[in-house]
């Protein structure tokens, strides 16, 4: 192929998602242990962010298997799958009403999380119709 360039720009639809990169930051300042080339970020991150925060962080992060359900509800696996907010309830394993009861005891974090994910799930929709649309391949 002479003209890869050319190919990619007609073949290929490149989508940022900021909830994907936001969610890989919480799983990172969450579980700092194993990523070794972000310890000094996180050294430098965790100690300004409020310990009331730094809790609910850790409460989101055992809700959600270390953020990693989440991502994985973004971008999943299986090309049949279906994004909704109950969808994402039932990849938390927890009833709607308890994932709802919860989102007040979370406090702010709580709220930025469930705008994020709204907002993530609309760039993912219009993603997706995109690729319908033109038959491109589309890169998250």
């Amino acid at each position: 192929m002479q003209d890869l360039p050319l190919w990619l720009r007609k073949h290929l639809s490149i989508v940022n998602l900021p909830g994907n990169e936001f969610f890989h930051s919480l799983h990172v300042l969450a579980n700092p242990e194993h990523h070794a080339t972000r310890l000094a970020w996180t050294e430098e991150i965790l100690p300004s962010i409020p310990t009331s925060l730094r809790h609910q962080l850790q409460e989101m992060d055992a809700l959600s298997n270390q953020f990693l359900n989440v991502l994985d509800f973004f971008l999943p696996w299986e090309d049949t799958y279906h994004h909704s907010i109950a969808a994402l309830v039932r990849a938390l394993v927890m009833e709607g009403t308890a994932f709802t009861a919860l989102l007040p005891d979370l406090g702010l974090l709580g709220v930025v999380l469930l705008l994020l994910i709204t907002a993530t799930l609309l760039l993912v929709r219009r993603a997706e119709r995109h690729m319908k649309e033109t038959g491109n391949m589309v890169l998250y």
